[in-house]
């Protein structure tokens, strides 16, 4: 067995966390033994054990859970000492672990552990699950590039073409696509039960599922949310998760009008239960890398209205097995809506496209045999 240590950051539980979950049973049917390396957030801990995987190590200096702050020379000294703290456990399990290979998720994960490796002699993977400009235009081209220059990975494995080419320029090495995969056992429709979740009175229920913060585009959907309140009285909408922005977003569909037929979920872990609660499942981001959220919806059997954004058209067909609007465009997305609110068949119709489409081509399995043949071809090469 060649044995892998998977950086994670896990402060959420995410899109990233979940291919970590997902690719990590996977990947030891290829050869591999997987030891994450996460923190400092705790539920990721319960997922990887429900996947089999409890062989964990944890760190809690990871970030997360900081107050906010404007002052920069603090925000530098508390990832410093991050990233010092991470460094050294990272430096510990390769020794103690024998380790032949680390594979980083996040640019901090990227920071920590490439320095560590690259002294004790070890490859090193880059996993980019979103396009460099999440973590702002400045971080992407005064930062992470410069410091690539100087500390590059062996292979930079990207979620999406976008996101390869948002790369360009920045990493001196290899990038390759590998875009993410569900799986298709435990995501498919009639596996769960909606329970409680699915409001009685609802003749359809629309669903958003993600992180509360400003890309995601939640202000979008909460106005067209308050519109419907009037327009269509007997659709209901479901807003799972948590984030900064909550209040800011209860306020807003306070205005819009929307408190009636929208219920804010907060962080919410039976994702089944909650695709199998929903006809309709809405992404408005801004920006996005390899939507897990998107995917995981198709498989269960929900209709998909997305915004029309490189990365998403990876994973969507337009009118085939989805519905895409420009991000920002409420009339858009309103009409959207309200076609597929008025039309069952047309619901079931993209619904049905959707689940084939990723049993065709975003399987988690045919994910984790693609990157296992990524990360034995740097093993091999010693690099």
């Amino acid at each position: 067995m060649t044995r892998i240590l998977y950086v994670q950051p896990s402060e959420f539980f995410g899109g990233e966390e979940k291919q970590l979950v997902t690719s990590a049973p996977l990947l030891a049917g290829h050869g591999f033994e997987v030891v994450p390396l996460v923190g400092p957030g705790t539920t990721i801990l319960e997922w990887l054990a429900e996947s089999g995987i409890r062989d964990v190590e944890f760190c809690g200096d990871f970030p997360g859970n900081w107050s906010p702050s404007r002052n920069l020379r603090r925000v530098l000294a508390r990832y410093r000492r991050c990233r010092a703290g991470v460094a050294a456990a990272i430096s510990r399990i390769i020794r103690e672990r024998e380790i032949e290979l680390v594979y980083a998720s996040m640019p901090f994960a990227w920071a920590a552990a490439t320095p560590v490796a690259r002294e004790l002699g070890v490859p090193i993977v880059w996993r980019a699950g979103g396009p460099v400009w999440l973590g702002g235009r400045v971080l992407g081209s005064l930062v992470i590039g410069p410091w690539a220059t100087l500390h590059p990975p062996d292979l930079l494995i990207c979620s999406s073409e976008m996101v390869r080419r948002s790369f360009t320029g920045l990493v001196p090495a290899p990038r390759v696509t590998v875009i993410n995969g569900v799986d298709t056992l435990l995501f498919r429709p009639g596996v769960a039960d909606p329970g409680g979740l699915r409001p009685a009175e609802a003749d359809v229920v629309v669903g958003f599922a993600g992180r509360l913060v400003a890309r995601k585009g939640i202000e979008t959907l909460l106005d067209v949310a308050g519109r419907m309140a009037r327009s269509r009285p007997g659709v209901r909408f479901l807003i799972a998760g948590d984030g900064d922005r909550r209040s800011a977003y209860e306020a807003r569909a306070r205005a819009a009008g929307a408190t009636g037929n929208t219920r804010f979920l907060g962080y919410w872990t039976d994702m089944r239960a909650f695709y199998a609660a929903c006809d309709v499942l809405v992404l408005p981001s801004h920006s996005e890398g390899s939507s897990m959220v998107v995917l995981e919806a198709m498989a269960m059997g929900c209709a998909l209205v997305v915004s029309d954004i490189p990365s998403l058209r990876e994973l969507i067909r337009p009118g085939e097995d989805g519905v895409m609007v420009p991000p920002g465009d409420p009339d858009g997305l309103e009409r959207a809506l309200d076609g597929l609110s008025a039309d069952s068949a047309w619901r079931a119709a993209l619904a049905k496209a959707a689940v084939a489409r990723v049993r065709d081509r975003f399987r988690a399995q045919g994910t984790a045999d693609r990157i296992a043949e990524l990360l034995r071809g740097v093993v091999a090469r010693g690099g």
